[in-house]
């Protein structure tokens, strides 16, 4: 993850000066990714900030595939009231995750970017993620702003990978299971504690998410089994390939 973030010093804003940001817009730079993460439960296995963590890699390397792009900071804290039973989980009403996303969108617009491609890597900002859009468009008619934020749609790819490995597993990967698990892994060794690893309730169909603590008592959705960083490489692929087409880009 160290040599990621350092590889790509060149497209976080936040490791930028404001001259290379300004000569970046100028330059052809005018597309921006805005995306979110939370800071919640993730197993007894998995850091809280672990969709953090899998929002800024995964932002880096779509922009880095798209060309021409920077990655804003992504928002660290989003709506995560389903996890709070949950020791550590820190939430947000939507309509405060909303607000701050419009600003967030506002600040960008101010300093010349013309293109926010707006994405997530938490389910429960999906939905306050796709309002904020709607709203930033209303206000700037003349920005292009695409999303990435189909929740049903990225449940589809991510399970879909898990199943090109094991084509018989019919449980359902929703939240610390294999995905995550191997998605980590793959970063780094160091963000797993595999000694903790277990597997969560196994489900079929999605269920309501309102509360996860009454739906797994360690906070794990699916099952953990299996994983690796051969399907963490994968799923990082598979994840970005739904970005950058929900964008309508190539890369």
């Amino acid at each position: 993850m160290i040599q990621a973030v350092s590889l790509a010093s060149n497209i976080l804003m936040e490791c930028m000066t404001m001259a290379e940001v300004q000569m970046s817009v100028q330059s052809g730079y005018q597309s921006v990714i805005v995306s979110s993460g939370s800071i919640e439960q993730h197993g007894k296995h998995l850091p809280l900030d672990t969709d953090y963590v899998l929002a800024k890699e995964l932002a880096i390397r779509a922009a880095q595939r798209i060309g021409s792009t920077l990655v804003a900071p992504v928002i660290p804290i989003g709506y995560a009231e389903h996890h709070m039973k949950f020791p550590g989980t820190i939430s947000v009403p939507k309509d405060v995750f909303i607000l701050y996303v419009e600003n967030v969108a506002h600040s960008l617009i101010r300093h010349g970017f013309r293109r926010l491609l707006l994405t997530s890597f938490h389910g429960g900002n999906f939905a306050p993620s796709f309002e904020a859009a709607k709203r930033i468009r209303h206000a700037h008619p003349l920005v292009d702003v695409r999303t990435a934020l189909d929740l049903q749609r990225l449940f589809a790819v991510t399970n879909g990978t898990i199943r090109e490995f094991f084509p018989d597993r019919e449980e359902l990967d929703c939240h610390a299971g294999c995905v995550e698990t191997s998605m980590m892994l793959y970063l780094s060794r160091k963000y797993v504690r595999a000694d903790q690893v277990e597997n969560g309730a196994a489900f079929t169909e999605f269920p309501s998410f309102e509360d996860i603590q009454a739906l797994s008592p360690n906070g794990v959705l699916g099952l953990t089994e299996g994983y690796s960083e051969k399907i963490g490489e994968r799923l990082f692929v598979r994840i970005i390939d739904f970005m950058i087409a929900s964008w309508g880009l190539s890369g």
